[in-house]
């Protein structure tokens, strides 16, 4: 791996306009004729979105500053179109130009001969944009056939050393759902980040521990980071047997938000399921937790099929805005994706309530919201959810999940 190289890809304006006060920064990725994906940033203004030209190609999964002035994204290395790996770069909205922040090669181990590939994937500054928490997705190619595992690393934002302070990951052999490192968040204060990382959540039949992917936190003191406490814990694996078979099901809990105050976070559990050992469509929830793992709440339960794409609060913690579009690769296959082309933006009370459109920008994935709560359109959105509705006393949609 090559050290990072920063550098501007578009000239600084001599008068610095601060930015509009964007409301929601979110990717879209759009099907183009022909074939092939266009994937952009973009962010709403008063209900109005327009894509962010941030000078590189292809730009995906952006991750935005508490400020709201920098967007981290992953693109492509210009005029290289050999080099498979991608890198990290950083968006200034105020100068308009960008920088790479983290760069990977690909290149040959001339001792196993295998190749590793590096693709950035979910991403999260620090608050006071000090460091740079990434989760990459390495696929190893070698001639006795390879494999792909996720590593969630630490870098300084500011400097050009590859400071990379940390590098954990389980790997491939123990991940085969691809779903370890899925979304990050800071605390306020810059000493806790939560993911979803595997947790014991039960004992097999024949005695072996049984693992699921948990949120947990981990304590960074500005040199080390170190796991300190699990904060949810799926429900144990089960085997449903119905008269064509038997259903099992694994509780993956994914894509973790905090809270404006800290108190909560929202994330999406993810039932993984196979009928006769061959995997069918999953099914997912929004829930809500107290940052000590009490008050768990199911927010909304979404139609099987369908797959998260994120989840961010509004500045002053009343609302959710989540992504959700259909889920990919679940005819024969376990790992767990979704289709970037079908995501669209929805919100709802964070205490839970009725589904609505959002205003200006009804697709897109891992939205961030800033500073304000972006409008909505009132309209009540419930294409997307189970048939299995109440009613709680104030009024408010509740949606349930059974066994879960």
């Amino acid at each position: 791996m090559k050290l990072p190289q920063l550098f501007l890809l578009a000239a600084v304006t001599t008068s610095l306009t601060p930015p509009a006060d964007a409301q929601l920064i979110t990717g879209r990725t759009l099907p183009l004729e022909g074939g092939g994906l266009q994937n952009l940033i973009l962010e709403t203004v008063n209900g109005q979105s327009s894509i962010i030209e941030t000078g590189l190609p292809d730009p995906t999964l952006p991750a935005v500053s508490r400020n709201g002035r920098f967007i981290y994204f992953t693109s492509p290395e210009p005029n290289r179109p050999n080099q498979t790996s991608t890198d990290v770069y950083r968006y200034d909205r105020v100068a308009r130009s960008s920088e790479r922040i983290v760069n990977f090669e690909t290149a040959r181990n001339p001792n196993t001969g295998s190749f590793e590939t590096r693709f950035p994937l979910y991403k999260e500054p620090t608050p006071n944009e000090q460091w740079l928490a990434l989760v990459t997705q390495v696929s190893i190619t070698d001639p006795g056939g390879g494999g792909s595992m996720r590593r969630l690393e630490l870098y300084r934002t500011n400097d050009q050393s590859n400071n990379r302070i940390a590098q954990f990951g389980l790997g491939n052999q123990v991940d085969f759902l691809n779903l370890e490192f899925s979304g990050l968040s800071w605390s306020s204060d810059d000493s806790r980040l939560i993911t979803s990382s595997y947790v014991p959540v039960g004992i097999s039949q024949q005695g072996q521990t049984q693992s699921s992917q948990g949120i947990v936190e981990f304590l960074f003191d500005g040199n080390s980071i170190a796991q300190n406490r699990i904060i949810t814990r799926p429900p144990d694996w089960q085997v449903i047997f119905i008269e064509q078979g038997a259903i099992s099901q694994s509780a993956q809990d994914i894509l973790p938000s905090w809270s404006p105050s800290g108190a909560k976070i929202a994330f999406f559990r993810v039932l993984t399921r196979t009928f006769n050992v061959l995997p069918i469509p999953s099914i997912a929830a929004l829930m809500t937790v107290n940052a000590d793992g009490s008050g768990l709440q199911t927010i909304a339960t979404f139609s099987e099929g369908l797959f998260p794409a994120g989840v961010t609060w509004s500045a002053d913690g009343s609302t959710l805005l989540f992504s959700i579009g259909d889920q990919g690769n679940f005819r024969g296959d376990l790992i767990q994706t979704v289709d970037l082309t079908t995501t669209r933006l929805r919100a709802v009370p964070s205490n839970g309530g009725t589904i609505v459109t959002v205003n200006g920008n009804p697709s897109g994935y891992v939205p961030t919201t800033i500073k304000s709560t972006p409008p909505m359109t009132g309209e009540v959105d419930l294409r997307d959810l189970t048939p299995n509705l109440s009613t709680n006393g104030a009024g408010g949609l509740v949606l349930r999940m059974s066994g879960l």
